[in-house]
């Protein structure tokens, strides 16, 4: 179990190559974690994880992404099998994705037979992407400032969350002690 960590450096490779992790295993738990570094590979690319077998809670990524297949805001790819559950929850990238073939706003490419568990997952509609089968897109006016609390109602602000002039930061990162 990852908790409360952060990447902000630029990362780059070939395979399976993430913001934070590179390769979540089955059961793998990602929590209240973020990544804004830029991400260059060139399969199973994303912004948080590039590949995905486990549950990312109360994360984000905020850096460009840029591979050649299966490239995605918050994830790469998910696992061709998996021995446990596969979730993405409360949870948001904005970077810019920039993919050859299999690429999403949030997740790059799920493969068949994968069931994810998403629940309130937000991806900014102004870039390449409108749509995404694992979040609602919104403007990135309605992502930022004051608005990302109501328009990113699914997310725990005051408790988890907390709005800044910009994107939505989590708690831990703003307690100044």
């Amino acid at each position: 179990t990852i908790v409360e960590s952060r990447a902000t450096e630029a990362v780059s490779g070939e395979e399976s190559i993430g913001g934070l992790v590179g390769d979540q295993r089955a059961n793998a738990t990602v929590v209240r974690s973020y990544a804004s570094g830029s991400v260059t590979g060139v399969e199973d690319v994303g912004g948080l994880v590039g590949h995905h077998d486990g549950t990312i809670r109360n994360s984000y990524a905020t850096g460009d992404v840029e591979g050649t297949t299966r490239v995605g805001g918050l994830i790469g790819t998910t696992p061709d099998t998996t021995a446990g559950e596969i979730g993405i929850e409360t949870s948001f990238a904005v970077g810019s994705v920039d993919g050859e073939t299999r690429t999403g706003a949030l997740v790059g490419y799920d493969k068949p037979g994968i069931s994810i568990a998403s629940t309130g997952n937000y991806f900014p509609t102004d870039g390449r992407f409108t749509t995404s089968h694992h979040g609602t897109g919104l403007s990135t006016a309605e992502m930022t400032g004051s608005d990302a609390s109501s328009a990113m109602s699914e997310l725990a602000f005051g408790e988890t969350w907390q709005t800044t002039g910009s994107y939505p930061a989590l708690a831990w990162e703003m307690d100044t002690d």
